[in-house]
């Protein structure tokens, strides 16, 4: 959904069923890039999280990577696996708006991964 600051204009902005992620709009309109977290039924059930960009124009939901949010030393306990979950937050980088930053976890550390996303957005 979309509205104005005030909540006037609300509008869908696409039929794509919506997750309890993080949703960020590439500045164009026309791309959002959003995760899940990782005990949703939308992710995994194995500690990893999608990052998934969706085409507004196409009305289309692609998968772009499955990263690991869940520290490993907290993955067998279920309430502290929740709390110690790292949401993915995808952000969209402000100077060329073709990189988007997402948190996720490598070798039992909590990182920040940049995605260089310029071969799937259109250049323009």
């Amino acid at each position: 959904m979309q509205a104005k600051y005030d909540g006037s204009e609300l509008r869908k902005l696409t039929e794509i069923p919506a997750n309890q992620g993080h949703p960020s709009m590439h500045p164009s309109g026309k791309f959002i890039i959003t995760d899940a977290y990782p005990t949703e039924p939308a992710s995994y059930g194995d500690g990893t999280s999608p990052l998934w960009l969706i085409d507004l124009d196409k009305n289309q939901k692609k998968t772009l990577v499955r990263i690991n949010a869940v520290t490993p030393m907290f993955a067998n306990d279920p309430d502290k696996a929740q709390e110690m979950r790292v949401d993915l937050h995808p952000a969209w980088d402000s100077r060329t708006h073709t990189h988007v930053a997402i948190n996720g976890v490598d070798k039992g550390t909590r990182r920040v991964f940049i995605a260089d996303l310029s071969k799937l957005l259109p250049s323009g």
